[in-house]
């Protein structure tokens, strides 16, 4: 809950939405190749598109070991089926992890603030190593977690491995917020 929903007026010519996991197999549904947490990503940068006329969509992250098509090229793909034209994307597949993302980011538009797309628990280190390149980031957070809103009485007290997913989000940002602190890059640069 660090970044609320993007609701601002500015007006961006970059969306930069973050890889996540994928696999590509031709015969699913398209969206059916983005798992977990990259489909709500896409999802919410589509929404932040239509508010953004003439806007370029840049899609991040490198192959998998075992996958022809990167994920950055899978989120492609699933945005043209959705209406987003080839010519408003743009795919960065060489980034192995966020703070990669950030310097092809860089390398690609510059110092031009964008609006940064990502789950909403990764979004706190990812503006971390955005802003740590020198780069402008607004963030946009999707697939936001903690749900203070309502549910069916019985979705909060029957064990479900969903709640088990949260879990396992805050274990992986945390371990990664760790990892950043021991590479010296945990601290808000505009602020060190």
């Amino acid at each position: 809950q660090t970044y609320p929903t993007w609701r601002g007026t500015q007006q961006v010519k970059y969306i930069v939405v973050l890889g996540g996991g994928y696999t590509w197999n031709d015969t699913w549904a398209p969206s059916s190749n983005l798992i977990n947490n990259s489909l709500p990503r896409l999802t919410e940068a589509v929404r932040l598109w239509r508010q953004n006329p003439g806007a370029k969509m840049i899609f991040t992250g490198a192959p998998a070991v075992t996958n022809p098509v990167s994920t950055a090229e899978a989120g492609a793909r699933v945005a043209e089926t959705l209406g987003i034209p080839r010519s408003d994307i743009m795919t960065l597949d060489s980034a192995k992890d966020t703070e990669e993302e950030a310097a092809a980011v860089k390398q690609a538009i510059g110092e031009t603030p964008f609006l940064l797309v990502t789950s909403a628990s990764h979004l706190p280190r990812a503006m971390i190593f955005f802003r740590h390149a020198g780069l402008h980031p607004l963030p946009a957070p999707a697939n936001q977690l903690a749900i203070d809103s309502p549910l069916n009485p019985w979705e909060r007290i029957i064990p479900s491995p969903v709640w088990l997913m949260h879990s396992d989000r805050v274990g992986y940002e945390t371990l990664g917020r760790v990892w950043q602190w021991l590479k010296g890059s945990s601290g808000d640069p505009r602020h060190e």
